[in-house]
Order: C-alpha cells, then sequence, then structure tokens
C-alpha cells in the first residue's frame, strides 16, 4: 500500500504545483509596444489620475503604440472633450510620426478647481483608420 499512497501524494502535489504555475503565468503579462494590424494603433499615458495646479502648466507623455503595419502612419492628436475655461492642452509634433508626443496642460489663475474627465483622441491621416482615444481624469486644485 506504501507506493499507492506515494503516487497519490505525488499526483496532488503535481496538480497543486501545475495550477499555481497557471496561476501565476496569468498574472503575469507582458506589455508590448505593438498591437493587432486590425486596430492599426491606440493612445497610452501613464497614469489615469493627473493633476494640475491653477495657474501652471503641466506636460503629460502621449505614447502611440502602433502595429507593423502602421509604423509610419502620421497621427493628429487633439482634444475631443469640452475643457474647462482657462484650461488649454496643446501638442507637441503634430502630426506625431514616432511613437511619443507631449501634451502641453496650461492653467490660468481663472481656472475653477475641481476634476474634470478630458478625452484625448488621435486622427490617422489616412481615410482608412478610424479615431483612437484616452480618457484620463485631471483634477484641478
Amino acid at each position: 500500500m506504501k507506493p499507492l499512497y506515494f503516487f497519490n501524494q505525488t499526483h496532488k502535489t503535481m496538480k497543486t504545483t501545475i495550477i499555481l504555475l497557471a496561476l501565476a503565468l496569468s498574472a503575469c503579462t507582458v506589455q508590448s509596444n505593438l498591437i493587432p494590424d486590425k486596430d492599426g494603433y491606440a493612445l497610452q499615458i501613464d497614469g489615469y489620475n493627473q493633476e494640475i495646479t491653477v495657474g501652471q502648466s503641466k506636460q503629460i507623455e502621449v505614447n502611440v503604440l502602433r502595429s507593423g503595419a502602421y509604423m509610419n502612419k502620421p497621427i493628429k492628436l487633439k482634444v475631443i472633450s469640452p475643457l474647462p475655461e482657462g484650461l488649454s492642452i496643446s501638442f507637441t509634433s503634430q502630426p506625431v510620426m514616432f511613437s511619443k508626443a507631449v501634451a502641453e496642460l496650461n492653467s490660468s489663475a481663472s481656472t475653477k478647481h475641481g476634476v474634470y474627465t478630458i478625452v484625448l483622441a488621435g486622427d490617422a491621416i489616412t481615410a482608412s483608420l478610424p479615431s483612437k482615444g484616452i480618457i484620463f481624469k485631471l483634477s484641478v486644485n
């Protein structure tokens, strides 16, 4: 009976090990700067919540993630959400030809305190590609 007991314990240990390994692998995702060809491109920023102080400026790096088929397509960035009075956003490198651009946020002294939802969009200068966007929260303090 001892060999059968050993087999059952080994089988349980292997099963537990395989389950733990599968859970660990599913928790570890690799982030790639490439996206599937069918999507073309996507916009990304670091952090969903951003802050700016009234009367100050802030720069936010906008990453343009591109698939192999769209590596050389120009992307024009724009703001498509209403901005509070006194807040403006401009972009460097228009249109974006590479993987990064900078959104320059400028808050005047008249900008009201609050939390605002900002939507940035990118338009590929190729008729067949739809606009892509990203949303973030901006706290004006």
